[in-house]
């Protein structure tokens, strides 16, 4: 009969752990980078989208990324288009926004405090699978600093 059930069964596992591993490594080199960690009130933020794949990758809309406050309320983009952008191997595109709430009838500043930006994507390494990459970053707060412990016994004295 050649094989066993037990040695197909061992054969569709190994196979299924190639893809997902095919599957992770191709989103884990296309990389979201922002310009800095912390940003001031008003201030251009300013990201790229990198694809260090060996596959092209597309961006189903321009401008491809979307932007979430800390609550995950989205604020931007203002416009978008159903525009595909074509990132081939080893390319990138920019990205900015200028910090206003677009989604919010009155279109101003956002407050200070943490952000995601997401970009949405397909890659022809694997088709039929959308994956996503985004990163966080802060506006008008500086990070908090942990108490040293001599700070913290000067408060007992």
């Amino acid at each position: 009969m050649g094989r066993s059930i037990f040695q197909l069964r061992q054969q569709l596992i190994a196979a299924m752990v190639l893809l997902v591993a095919l599957a992770v490594r191709s989103e884990a080199e296309v990389r979201l980078t922002m310009s800095q960690p912390t940003y001031s009130v008003g201030e251009d933020v300013r990201f790229i989208l990198r694809n260090d794949t060996k596959a092209m990758i597309h961006v189903m809309s321009w401008p491809g990324w979307n932007m979430w406050d800390s609550v995950g309320t989205r604020v931007a983009p203002c416009l978008f288009s159903q525009i595909v952008l074509d990132i081939h191997p080893g390319g990138a595109v920019s990205g900015g926004w200028d910090q206003l709430n677009c989604w919010d009838e009155s279109q101003l500043q956002v407050p200070p405090g943490r952000y995601r930006v997401r970009y949405g994507y397909i890659s022809e390494c694997c088709p039929g699978e959308s994956y996503s990459v985004e990163t966080w970053f802060t506006i008008g707060v500086a990070p908090v600093e942990p108490a040293s412990w001599g700070r913290i016994k000067s408060l007992f004295r």
